[in-house]
């Protein structure tokens, strides 16, 4: 089972840690409010060179201290779709992972 952070203090369980790495790397992209699970959940700004050219969108979800990134392109996921399969599969892998 995960840990989470009953407080602000550093923690050994790296919760705080985790957190604090989210929250920079959450500033370049586009946040998302409303996905219903997680701590906290942003979509990846695509205009760095160095993600693939056919990622269509990217959304990186904080629960606890479990960071999630779903990175999704191609003919599988095209642009008008991409957002919806993406919380999908990251909600899938937030709740694989709470039942362990």
């Amino acid at each position: 089972m995960r840990s989470r952070s009953e407080s602000n203090e550093t923690s050994d369980n790296g919760t705080l840690f985790q957190r604090q790495i989210f929250e920079e790397r959450a500033k370049e992209g586009r946040p998302e409010p409303a996905l219903g699970f997680g701590d906290s959940a942003h979509w990846r700004s695509l205009d760095d060179p160095s993600e693939p050219p056919d990622t269509n969108c990217s959304l990186s979800v904080l629960d606890g201290n479990l960071r999630v990134r779903v990175d999704l392109g191609g003919d599988e996921h095209p642009p008008a779709r991409c957002e919806a399969d993406a919380e999908k599969i990251a909600a899938a892998a937030i709740a694989a992972a709470a039942s362990s």
